[in-house]
Formats: C-alpha cells, structure tokens, sequence
C-alpha cells in the first residue's frame, strides 16, 4: 500500500471512530441535588425526593426515592431519558413540585428552597 493510500485509511478509521464515540450515549442521566430551609438557609436532611415518569423514552415506566443526607443532599443516577415528576416533601415544610426532562447522559443538579407553611391566625 502507497503512503497516501495507508494515511486516508488511517484517516477515514479515525473519523469512523470518532462518530461512533459521539452517537454511542447511555440512554440515562441523573438526578443531584440540594435541598434547604427558606427562612434560615440551612439544609434539611431527611426530605423525601420522589422522581416518577411521566413519559420515558422506551415507554417503561420508572420509579425512585430518594432522601437528603444530612447536608440536604441527595442524587439520582441511572434514570432513563424521558420527562419526570419530581416531588420533594419534608416535616414542617411546603411541598415542592415540579416536572423535569432527563436528556441521555445529562446530569441535572438543582437547588430547592422548601418554604414554612404560614400560619395565619
């Protein structure tokens, strides 16, 4: 084989390579994140995270729960790539709510201020 014939060869495989590399995704992300109080900005360990489909990708349903460690933290991982519910819910807390898209291999990572019920005489 001649130079310039082995070089494109060399050439053309690299870029097969690379496309292969760019199209080849997990079909799942994940879910972090950090969960604190509104009035006095410090974390609230023990919240409960729900994460539930409302439609995924594959059309198989999905469910999780998770809960914030002591530092208010808390992740999801393995979550196939659809639209979710998420709901976060804590003692002496309003419940937060909101609906999310997990894309293949993102790595969404929120912060939820959870708001005190108010008290009104």
């Amino acid at each position: 084989m001649t130079s310039w014939k082995f070089r494109a060869v060399i050439v053309v495989s690299g870029l097969l390579l690379a496309v292969i590399g760019v199209t080849a995704q997990s079909g799942q992300g994940s879910v972090r994140g950090y969960v604190y109080d509104g009035l006095s900005h410090s974390p609230v360990r023990g919240t409960k995270v729900s994460l539930k489909s409302i439609e995924t990708f594959r059309g198989t349903p999905f469910s999780v729960m998770a809960e914030t460690d002591e530092s208010g933290n808390y992740e999801i991982t393995q979550v196939p790539m659809g639209e979710y519910r998420l709901q976060i819910s804590a003692k002496d807390h309003q419940p937060y709510e909101t609906t999310i898209l997990i894309l293949s291999d993102a790595h969404l990572v929120m912060g939820t201020r959870l708001e005190r019920p108010s008290h009104r005489p």
